[in-house]
């Protein structure tokens, strides 16, 4: 079986503890090369993990001729730029999200792929590949709960590290860009794409200059409205609860859940709790084929650029929103 090529720029966390794995167990997809600016840390990690390639700029690692796709696990403010240099390479792109800082540069880069048809760009929204997150919109679309009328999104951790590129402004730092758009993502993964407006406050750390705690509301033309909340120095916690006429969907971990275990669905409906157990899976193995496929066979991405597009445009709009301290923003 033809298996894609890929290479990994940079030494994130993310990569070396979720990628890598997942990459090596995957069915369609070879890691062949990494990329670091310490070269003596390249090649101590693709010692231990039997990575063929090493290269000490992500620039190398591009132009290689030696990948067919790279993983992009870099800053935020990085992710547009070695983007489009793999766009314009022919190299294909799986890039964590946020994809870009803000619409304006995602719309830029989603020019640039037009400008190389062929060549394919996905945003790492990794938990829409769980089997979890996928029977629950199956049971929504079903009309298990009834007609879904409400949802609720909470997502924090703890990081007081003023190192951290996530409390770095320059660098695309901030709560909201880094798990405040699972809020806008996985409310329209589950309740659609018509949002009308929103409204938002962003707290912003005066010794980071970042937002540390966001709050923000998703209303959609029929009344419907998803109430997200995400913090960065708050206990670590995570929670989506989805309320329909009918019934009630309740998720605990519900985006970064460990693959060793199986998951939980509880359902609330009719006065009686009940719960359906998921086996356990690895969501980004289940991204990191779907990507594959779609580029092994010429097929459009799982997550569209035009997905990603919307999503950081209600970003934006959630920033405005609090710009104008929390006046409603027609998305």
């Amino acid at each position: 079986m033809a298996k894609l090529r890929c290479g990994i720029i940079g030494h994130a966390k993310i990569a070396i503890e979720r990628l890598v794995p997942a990459i090596q167990k995957s069915r369609n997809v070879e890691l062949v090369a990494f990329a670091s600016r310490s070269h003596e840390k390249a090649e101590q990690f693709a010692l231990a993990h039997n990575i063929p390639y090493v290269y000490d700029s992500y620039e190398a690692l591009i132009e290689s001729g030696r990948v067919d796709a790279i993983y992009n696990p870099l800053p935020n403010h990085l992710h547009y730029e070695y983007s489009v240099k793999a766009l314009e390479r022919g190299v294909h792109v799986l890039c964590e999200k946020p994809l870009t800082v803000d619409a304006r540069q995602l719309q830029q880069l989603h020019d640039v792929c037009d400008a190389h048809p062929g060549v394919h760009v996905m945003e790492a929204f990794m938990y829409r590949f769980h089997p979890r997150w996928v029977r629950v919109r199956e049971m929504v679309q079903e009309g298990i709960i009834g007609e879904p009328r409400a949802m609720q999104v909470f997502f924090s951790y703890k990081n007081y590290d003023p190192e951290n590129i996530r409390n770095k402004y320059v660098e695309g730092g901030g709560g909201l860009l880094d798990i405040g758009c699972y809020g806008v993502s996985s409310t329209r993964f589950i309740l659609g794409d018509e949002i009308e407006y929103v409204s938002g406050c962003l707290n912003i750390d005066e010794s980071f200059s970042v937002d540390t705690f966001a709050s923000f509301q998703l209303n959609y033309r029929n009344g419907v409205a998803s109430s997200c909340m995400c913090a960065t120095t708050l206990e670590p916690f995570q929670k989506v609860q989805i309320i329909g006429r009918e019934g009630r969907i309740e998720l605990d971990l519900p985006f970064n859940p460990p693959d060793f275990t199986s998951t939980k669905i509880h359902l609330f409906k009719n006065l009686e709790a009940s719960t359906i157990e998921i086996e356990p899976a690895d969501q980004y193995q289940y991204q990191v084929e779907a990507f594959a496929d779609a580029v092994l066979h010429a097929k459009p991405t799982p997550l569209s650029l035009s997905d990603s597009l919307t999503n950081m445009r209600i970003l934006d709009a959630i920033k405005e929103s609090s710009a104008r301290q929390g006046a409603s923003v027609k998305v």
